[in-house]
C-alpha cells in the first residue's frame, strides 16, 4: 500500500507503507510497519521495508529480512496488543 497524503504526523507521501511479519520464530511476532519505524535498529519512520538495509535484523529475535512476509491486514486475526520493538 502507498500512504496517499501527509497526515502532519511525518508520514511521507508516495512511501510504501506495507506491514511484514517475522517468521524467524514460533514466539517472536514482531511485525515491522514503516509508519514506526524501529528504534533499536536505528530506522526513522518512513522507511519502507524494502529500503531496510540489507543487515537489518528483526529487534525481538535478530531474524534475517528473508524471514519476513507481507501482513495481509484484511486477512489477518488483530493482536489484543501492538508488539513494539526494545
Amino acid at each position: 500500500m502507498i500512504s496517499g497524503e501527509p497526515n502532519g504526523e511525518g508520514r511521507i507521501v508516495g512511501r510504501e507503507t506495507q506491514k511484514f511479519a517475522c517468521q524467524g520464530s514460533v514466539t517472536c511476532g514482531f511485525i515491522y510497519d514503516p509508519e514506526r519505524g524501529d528504534k533499536k535498529g536505528k530506522i526513522p519512520p518512513g522507511v519502507s521495508f524494502k529500503e531496510l538495509p540489507l543487515e537489518w535484523r528483526c529487534p525481538c529475535c535478530g531474524a534475517r529480512r528473508e524471514k519476513f512476509r507481507p501482513l495481509d491486514e484484511s486477512k489477518a486475526d488483530p493482536l489484543p496488543f501492538e508488539i513494539d520493538s526494545p
